[in-house]
C-alpha cells in the first residue's frame, strides 16, 4: 500500500514520539515489517548510504539506497 504525502504527514503527527523515527524511516525505506525489525547496524553502509538485506522470501541480498530522510534517522541513533 502507498501512502500519499498528506497521509504520511497525518500519519507522522499522530504517532507517539517514541515510535515517530521507526515509523520516518520505514516510510522512506519500504520495508516489510520483518525486515525492518530485523535490522542490524552491520546492515547499514553510512559511507554510502545503502543498506543491505537479506530478502526473506528468496534468500537474495538486497541493496536499498538510503535517502535524506532515512539517513538522518539513522544519524539521530
Amino acid at each position: 500500500m502507498t501512502l500519499s504525502e498528506e497521509q504520511e504527514q497525518l500519519l507522522s503527527a499522530a504517532a507517539p514520539d517514541y515510535i515517530r523515527d521507526l515509523l520516518t524511516f520505514d516510510l522512506n525505506t519500504g520495508l516489510r515489517k520483518s525486515d525492518l525489525f530485523g535490522l542490524k547496524w552491520a546492515d547499514v553502509d553510512m559511507e554510502r548510504r545503502e543498506l543491505k538485506i537479506i530478502v526473506k522470501e528468496n534468500k537474495k541480498l538486497q541493496v536499498l539506497p538510503l535517502n535524506e530522510a532515512a539517513v538522518a534517522v539513522l544519524e539521530r541513533q
